[in-house]
């Protein structure tokens, strides 16, 4: 091949390549290149937080004051929880939530611990930190607040085991049940009232000899316990779930009045009134000089005057007897029903006495009672 022809062909070859290269970088520029600033502002991808821990409780034993709770605690992945609150009250249903922030974390010996706070002081929330249980669960012992200052505590248990998917659920879940619930202790007579204190529309105030009295109101439907004195003519009622709330009387042109006020009332007042409260005079509470538990909260009281007193289940059952004791035997007698009697067994120095008792609906039940020390009765009988 000639020079002249090879070179011809190099020429033509680079001509081809030049060409190719500049089509390429003038097709370049029609290509949409990526705008950096976009790219930069672009909103973070987020995660959805999931409920990590669930807690649920209620409590049911101020059914009867017309009153029934229930709680929902729903821990999120992101750290922040919501506790919700739902208060039946008679029939309507009232929802209150605290927000709070939630922390787990296992140490090296296995053991896991749950951390909660909350920046909402007002709701009555306690800053807590548990150790889970065996099976990874946890006992919360939740206190919660109600009707401006009473409180109670209900066992609120969390685990990863989630029964409900949204609050709505557990709210068509209490909606369901709230009011319904309630515990199966046997329905007693009532007390009978030696003053009662009318507050019209079928409220009122009554007053029980053992020293403990009564409001009802709203057709009984709400009803508060109290114990009560009576000094110079003055009545003075101690709240029993909440002593330091208390009410005294006020007299006027013989007409004994009281004047209940409480936050739920929303600012008004309930007021009851007696033209005669001679009966309240010269009951005074008298002092056990022995006194029986069967260490579940139930007694029976033992006075210097030859009666006992059986108080049980919150002072729903309230039973007065006579008693008697003879060779280290006491015998207790019924005031309402004589022929009902009690007996008590000693043995190894415990002394025993067992209470059994049937009610309407085929409700029966026993109480056993001891005592380490009933001399005081033996002397009294003396």
């Amino acid at each position: 091949m000639s020079n002249l022809k090879k070179w011809l062909i190099g020429g033509l070859s680079l001509a081809v390549a030049v060409t190719t290269v500049a089509g390429l970088a003038a097709c370049s520029d029609n290509i949409e290149k990526p705008n950096k600033n976009e790219e930069e502002n672009k909103p973070p991808v987020t995660q959805t937080a999931e409920i990590e821990y669930q807690f649920t409780g209620l409590y049911d034993e101020l059914i009867d004051n017309g009153f029934d709770f229930y709680f929902l605690g729903n821990m999120m992945s992101d750290g922040t929880g919501t506790i919700y609150h739902a208060q039946w009250f008679n029939g309507n249903i009232t929802y209150t939530e605290i927000e709070l922030e939630w922390n787990s974390e296992t140490d090296r010996d296995g053991l896991t611990t749950f951390t909660a706070s909350t920046k909402s002081a007002s709701a009555g929330f306690k800053d807590v930190s548990i150790y889970a249980e065996a099976d990874g669960s946890i006992k919360w012992q939740y206190t919660f607040q109600f009707m401006g200052g009473y409180s109670r505590t209900i066992d609120f248990i969390g685990t990863k085991n989630i029964e409900y998917n949204t609050v709505d659920e557990w709210k068509q879940f209490v909606e369901k049940n709230a009011g319904s619930s309630g515990s199966e202790t046997p329905e007693v007579p009532e007390k009978e009232a030696i003053v009662t204190f009318s507050g019209g529309e079928g409220n009122s105030i009554e007053f029980y000899a053992d020293g403990t009295a009564k409001i009802k109101a709203y057709g009984g439907q709400m009803t508060f316990d109290y114990k009560w004195t009576i000094e110079n003519g003055v009545i003075t009622m101690a709240s029993k779930e909440k002593p330091s709330e208390t009410i005294t009387s006020t007299t006027k042109d013989g007409v004994t009045t009281i004047v209940y006020t409480a936050e739920f009332l929303g600012g008004n007042s309930l007021t009851f009134t007696c033209n005669d409260i001679s009966a309240l005079e010269g009951v005074a509470e008298k002092e056990a000089i022995v006194t029986f538990s069967d260490g579940e909260g139930n007694s029976i009281e033992f006075y210097a005057d030859g009666t006992a007193n059986i108080k049980a289940y919150g002072g729903k059952i309230d039973f007065d007897y006579t008693w008697k004791i003879a060779d280290g035997e006491i015998t207790m007698t019924s005031v309402d029903n004589p022929s009902e009697k009690i007996t008590s067994t000693t043995a190894e120095g415990v002394t025993t006495i067992v209470y059994k008792a049937s009610f309407s609906g085929g409700i029966s039940f026993t109480l056993t009672f001891t005592c380490n020390d009933i001399s005081a009765l033996t002397k009294a009988a003396e």
